[in-house]
């Protein structure tokens, strides 16, 4: 069965528009995905892969997921957040899961599994586990290189733990950037915000004051100790999410119009548009007709 996102022209929009493309897509059954995600790379990276099965509604992303071929989808868990692929793998069946969460790392594959263990719509489910994290009494020079080390989903900041994982406070990275390598970084510690409990619920948390100030807050486990971050835009999103859940309504004609234009629509004519310059020599002279330019 082909889809109607095939082609070179489809792999820009499937790249340049993941969660537009996702909409599409969900109409279609996972093996039509599988199939047209698997064909498109490697012009379509994996990244923007898992962008897209991150973005389709559940179990459509999941069963998806485990349609692709071997060496795509173990290349393409390791580019999702923790969150995302907890969400992607909870769905399967204990052997397929297995064999998807080989390719992580041992610290990831942790972080997964506890995350498939909190409850729906609780701040550990949203949580992000690769938020960057530095000791204390270490060095610029010392910080530099563990941050240049790892990857991190909270770009802006960096948690600063004491022993025990209790978060002493953070320094914003711009300010890691600027100090002198002798500077210690200690010196450079901003008071932590008040921190999240993982089992949280996120009606909970998603109206605290301390969001008009802090882009993250820490999250911390049962013994105070610091597992993660959770970051604004996904409470924001998460709140959305439920809104949408509890909303049973059908949508309108209108509604279902507005929202094909805005996933298909809109963005073709953007991709047209860029690729307006070389499409003209190809054009009929008689669609050309009311075109200005010189020829």
């Amino acid at each position: 069965m082909s889809h109607p996102l095939s082609g070179p022209f489809a792999i820009a929009y499937l790249a340049q528009y993941p969660r537009e493309a996702a909409q599409l897509l969900a109409r279609a059954d996972p093996e039509t995905i599988a199939k047209l995600l698997t064909d498109s790379y490697p012009a379509l990276e994996t990244g923007q892969i898992g962008a897209i099965l991150a973005a389709l509604p559940s179990p459509t992303g999941a069963d998806a997921l485990a349609l692709l071929a071997s060496d795509i989808a173990t290349a393409v868990l390791p580019k999702l957040s923790v969150p995302e692929i907890a969400e992607l793998i909870a769905p399967l069946s204990a052997v397929t899961s297995r064999r998807l969460l080989a390719a992580l790392r041992p610290a990831e594959l942790a972080a997964v599994r506890r995350n498939l263990s909190y409850a729906p719509d609780s701040v550990g489910k949203r949580m992000q586990t690769r938020a960057a994290v530095l000791p204390e009494g270490i060095s610029i020079a010392a910080a530099r290189s563990m941050l240049a080390s790892g990857r991190t989903d909270a770009p802006a900041i960096a948690f600063v733990l004491d022993s025990k994982r209790h978060v002493r406070g953070f320094v914003p990275l711009h300010e890691i950037a600027a100090a002198g390598e002798a500077t210690a970084l200690d010196t450079l510690i901003r008071a932590a915000p008040p921190a999240l409990k993982a089992t949280q619920h996120l009606s909970e948390v998603q109206t605290l004051p301390q969001w008009r100030d802090y882009r993250y807050l820490p999250v911390v486990n049962a013994q105070g100790r610091f597992i993660g971050a959770l970051e604004r835009t996904d409470v924001l999103e998460a709140v959305v999410d439920l809104n949408s859940s509890s909303n049973d309504q059908e949508a309108a004609p209108i509604g279902v119009l507005l929202s094909i234009a805005e996933t298909v629509w809109i963005p073709l004519a953007r991709l047209f548009g860029a690729a307006a310059s070389p499409l003209r020599p190809y054009l009929r002279a008689e669609d050309r007709i009311h075109d200005d330019e010189p020829r």
